[in-house]
């Protein structure tokens, strides 16, 4: 007879949480998905929410926050969007001694996408501004070019009053 083996919750709920990131930011960062692939990613990324709730620390929750609010915009959803962006940046002000020189860089692009998705186009190139200038302090060059090539994908409003 075998002797069952011990289920690591905790573990358990780190693996969900890196699998789902990682599949919810490969499509966020696929051109062209599909309507299918659209509800992967949505759900991928609630699911690696829910996950780090569990199993990560502040910052995780940061970090999966910031995902969600950018799935959020891509798929056109505004208000939940800024929810979760602000959710972020709230996370980000309680938690500055745990962040990353790249956290408040996609924190304020997570916040500009979300503006730009509700047409609030003063916040969103507020938001675009403080993320650059954020991004530009990213000290490892590896992790500056992560930032620069996803921040490029986050275009700036086209003013509605025209010329």
């Amino acid at each position: 007879m075998t002797t069952p083996q011990t289920f690591d919750k905790a573990v358990a709920h780190r693996a969900f949480a890196v699998e789902n990131n990682n599949l919810a930011w490969d499509l966020l960062e696929r051109a062209g998905r599909s309507d299918e692939e659209d509800r992967v990613m949505l759900d991928a990324a609630h699911t690696a929410r829910l996950h780090w709730s569990f199993a990560g620390e502040a910052i995780h929750a940061l970090r999966a926050s910031c995902l969600v609010a950018c799935v959020h915009a891509a798929l056109g959803l505004g208000a939940s969007a800024l929810n979760a962006a602000r959710h972020s940046e709230a996370l980000a002000d309680d938690t500055p001694e745990g962040l990353a020189d790249w956290d408040l860089p996609f924190v304020h692009d997570a916040l500009a996408r979300a503006f730009a998705t509700l047409e609030m186009e003063t916040e969103a190139m507020a938001s675009r501004e403080r993320a650059r200038d954020a991004g530009d302090l990213i000290a490892d060059a590896a992790d500056r070019e992560v930032f620069d090539r996803w921040f490029a994908t986050n275009r700036p409003p086209t003013p509605t009053g025209g010329l």
